[in-house]
């Protein structure tokens, strides 16, 4: 007899064991294992999803679990019990597809490569349906959507789909039937990292909109963390420890469980490893006197770096003068802002990116500016900063971090309670936004004269576009601030100056007006970016600011700029299928390679390839309209945080 399973919301499940005889494995296995699987009940339970952890050696049986559960493979003996029926017999294995679907590993192996997309969706609801040929069709559309691809990929092949996409559609195959139990054996494991956190993302939310149970299989210790609540240790065929999450983590019983535990507690972050970046030191050469070329300096400094930018001769001088007037001030009496919190802000950023010459640079600029290496030191290695840095410091760095890994999250409360004021607030924001801008150029510069960005592929924040993310349209949508405007009244000449080509009454220019200086330098950088004549069409620039704007989930960015390239590009069509579909919308090549440059940029740190920027150079796109790109590309990513920390959009919650 098996426990009885008590009634439990959709989706959620109880991994326990089986008081009957083993099961048994048919392979043969090395010795020591005895062939032996562990007695598995899934029912469903109360508020537990369900992960195995393992220590990542062959052989531990993970594999045949799910082989059994998917009646791919008999057991010798023993049973599994699926919502109080044992699955293994005959009579219950040939009705068990719709109800337990599997996600593979190997996104290229698992697809037909001679199938269009739709047919292989389409073939589990061929064959356990009575769908029409058409209405086929409109589920494989439905099922497409909802993993974020777009519905005319179902005229595709699998070989002119990425990896992440091709899994995306292994998903959307397994949903087909409408699956209680989705089996997701190592999903992420053959994708590159770029798109490892999406699909786990999407994997999460499907579970939470769909009510599905899962049985995730992996040996990233990190991702189980992340995606489990309720977790399985197995060793050499045999489960050793079952329990929650944090009981498995940070309290387990078993000496196999402890020896997984200490892999997976926090340590560096992923985007820390392997890289110049210590704690301790650094190789590269830290100028931190005002008037010095810093951008230069963090793309690495090469001729041709030096050649590109040149293209544009106006920017280069620009940025420095936003630079000089964030972390030099001398042009105004500034918002009381320390040199030192404004330094830490943006080494928090520049650690955050992996931008080892910035790192370098910021780490010198708060130590001559708190005249202790102690801050800064325990800001690169990310250690607390309670009892190392004065409460206001420790505020700017926190909302620095949140700011540059998920800026839609981003809030202002802590600020407040540290004692920063609103006008102080904005040049905090300021100086986290202009760092990450700093970062995404450096990245794009390095790439296009180098081919490499400088950064590593470490994916960081997940994309806001993945399921669950906010709704995105062209419609005429409010902002409104979560800091005093400037009345109108308050609007000086120099205001008005500083503002020129936009609209000084607008409420988010009244916010920004708050710091006088570093406002007149962005708004010229982006009229510079966006106006400049020659180089990249203007629709394009406006694209490029979308896909930034869509990564970022910055809702009213988006609908500024996909209007404003819409009316631009006199085909609103496009755009449509792009904030619908994202980064999978079919597009005309062009604008595909351009979208997926810009929203490369946009992870921290930046995952765009070099393989991007060849095929646009193929395609007659010129150095200079490259250049422009990845200005475009880079202003938003600053922009778009602004935006996302200093107000909301109707709708939202603040």
């Amino acid at each position: 007899m098996t426990p009885a399973a008590r009634p439990a919301p959709a989706g959620s499940f109880r991994l326990f064991p089986v008081n009957t005889r083993r099961a048994a494995n048919t392979r043969r296995r090395p010795s020591g294992t005895h062939g032996k699987l562990v007695h598995q009940l899934i029912a469903p339970g109360r508020d537990h999803d369900v992960g195995r952890l393992h220590r990542p050696v062959a052989g531990s049986g993970k594999s045949t679990i799910s082989r059994v559960l998917l009646g791919l493979r008999r057991p010798d003996d023993g049973s599994v019990v699926f919502d109080g029926e044992d699955i293994t017999r005959p009579a219950r294995r040939r009705g068990r597809a719709p109800a337990i679907q599997m996600v593979f590993q190997d996104p290229y192996g698992s697809l037909n490569p001679d199938r269009r997309i739709g047919h292989t969706i389409g073939a589990p609801l061929a064959l356990h349906t009575d769908l029409s040929r058409t209405e086929r069709r409109e589920r494989v559309a439905a099922l497409l959507t909802e993993v974020g691809l777009d519905p005319a990929l179902a005229a595709a092949y699998p070989d002119e789909l990425s990896g992440g996409m091709r899994q995306r559609v292994g998903i959307a195959r397994a949903l087909a039937l409408e699956p209680r139990l989705l089996v997701a054996d190592e999903p992420v494991s053959a994708l590159d990292v770029s798109v490892q956190a999406q699909v786990l993302n999407l994997l999460t939310e499907l579970r939470r909109s769909r009510g599905l149970a899962m049985l995730f299989v992996s040996h990233d210790l990190t991702v189980v963390r992340h995606m489990c609540s309720r977790i399985a240790v197995l060793h050499q065929g045999r489960i050793v420890e079952v329990g929650e999450r944090d009981q498995i983590m940070e309290r387990p019983v078993s000496d196999h469980a402890r020896a997984a535990g200490r892999d997976a507690r926090p340590g560096p972050p992923p985007g820390m490893r392997g890289t110049a970046v210590s704690a301790t030191t650094t190789t590269h050469t830290t100028p931190t006197a005002a008037g010095h070329d810093v951008l230069d300096h963090f793309a690495d400094g090469t001729p041709e770096v030096t050649r590109l930018r040149g293209l544009r001769p106006e920017l280069v001088g620009l940025e420095q003068r936003a630079y000089d007037e964030l972390f030099h001030p001398r042009s105004s009496p500034g918002t009381g802002v320390s040199a030192a919190e404004r330094a830490a802000t943006a080494l928090a950023v520049a650690v955050d990116h992996r931008r080892a010459p910035a790192v370098a640079h910021y780490r010198a600029l708060l130590t001559e500016a708190a005249q202790d290496p102690g801050p800064a030191d325990r800001i690169v290695g990310r250690a607390s900063l309670d009892g190392y840095a004065p409460p206001r410091t420790a505020a700017a760095v926190a909302h620095a971090r949140r700011l540059t890994r998920a800026p839609a999250e981003a809030r202002l409360d802590a600020l407040r309670v540290a004692g920063f004021t609103d006008p102080q607030i904005v040049t905090v924001s300021q100086a986290a936004a202009f760092a990450h801008h700093q970062m995404q150029l450096a990245a794009g510069l390095q790439l296009l004269a180098t081919g490499e960005s400088g950064t590593g592929t470490d994916p960081g924040a997940p994309s806001a576009t993945v399921a669950g993310g906010p709704q995105f349209t062209t419609d005429v949508l409010t902002w409104r601030p979560a800091v005093r405007l400037l009345a109108r009244e308050e609007l000086t000449e120099a205001h008005r100056t500083a503002l020129a080509g936009k609209r000084p009454d607008s409420p988010y220019f009244r916010t920004l007006g708050h710091d006088l200086g570093i406002l007149a330098v962005r708004t010229a950088i982006d009229l510079a970016a966006f106006t400049a004549e020659g180089g990249l069409p203007r629709a394009e620039r406006e694209l490029a600011a979308t896909a930034v704007s869509l990564h970022s989930g910055c809702v009213y960015c988006v609908s500024v700029h996909a209007r404003r390239a819409a009316q631009l590009h006199g085909d609103p069509e496009p755009l449509d299928r792009l904030l619908k579909y994202g980064s999978t919308a079919v597009l005309g090549r062009r604008w595909k390679l351009i979208v997926r440059l810009a929203a490369g940029l946009a992870p921290v740190p930046a995952t765009a390839a070099d393989a991007d920027v060849q095929a646009l150079r193929e395609l007659g796109v010129s150095e200079l309209a490259l250049v422009d790109l990845v200005h475009c590309a880079a202003f938003f990513g600053w922009a778009n945080r602004l935006m996302l920390s200093l107000g909301t959009v109707d709708g939202e919650a603040g």
